[in-house]
Order: structure tokens, then sequence, then C-alpha cells
């Protein structure tokens, strides 16, 4: 993830792929996004790295595996969550933007409770 011209994000593909599998299935670790996304481990533990520096994604448990090293399981953020619908070029009738609203509601305003409403409205 970096700054562009004017202050604006730009995100990696890698990136893009972590912060929309964690708003589409929740939290997992790293071993879970390279399983499902198909990258390596170098690409994943770098994207998730910066993720974390720019506040998209948090820690929300650590546990110590039996070789003693520690296992970080991810989830993404309300930062991280907004830029994920910002990302969606068709907000309206995108299933993507109507997937993010049912599996997260708890994260956004109320007033995307009231999204299938407001579709059916227009």
């Amino acid at each position: 993830m970096k700054t562009g011209t004017g202050g604006q994000l730009r995100f990696r593909k890698s990136e893009i792929d972590v912060l929309r599998y964690l708003t589409r299935f929740g939290s997992t670790h790293k071993q879970g996004l390279r399983k499902y996304l198909g990258l390596g481990y170098a690409t994943i533990h770098e994207a998730v790295g910066h993720l974390e520096e720019g506040g998209m994604i948090k820690t929300v448990k650590e546990e110590k595996w039996r070789t003693g090293l520690i296992k970080r399981t991810y989830d993404i953020t309300l930062v991280g969550l907004i830029s994920v619908l910002a990302l969606n070029e068709v907000w309206w009738d995108s299933q993507e933007i109507i997937e993010i609203v049912r599996r997260r509601s708890d994260m956004l305003p109320l007033i995307f409770g009231k999204w299938d409403y407001f579709r059916k409205r227009d």
C-alpha cells in the first residue's frame, strides 16, 4: 500500500486480495490466506505487514505453535472495510457490496442495514 499523488492510497493486488478475503470470510492467519489466495509466503507476509502498518487489518489473536513460533490471526478494521467498499466501481448493484453488507453489518453504519430497501426503491 502506497500513497500516490494527492494522498490517494494505492494498493498492490495482493493487498486487495487480502482485504477482500478478510471482508468476505472473516479472520484468518497467513497460512489460510496463502491456501485460499494461492500466493507465496513472502507475498502474503509483505501484504499483511503493509496492511497492518496502514491500520487496514489488525491482529485479533496470537497463539504459540508447538515449534514455539507465534501464529497470528488477522481481521479487517473499519478503515480496511471502508477501503474495500471504496474499491468497488459499481456500487449500487455490486454483488460484492451486497455480500459485504450481509456479512459485516456489525462494523458498518446502520444505514447499510437498509441496503436492500434502498436498492429496491431506486
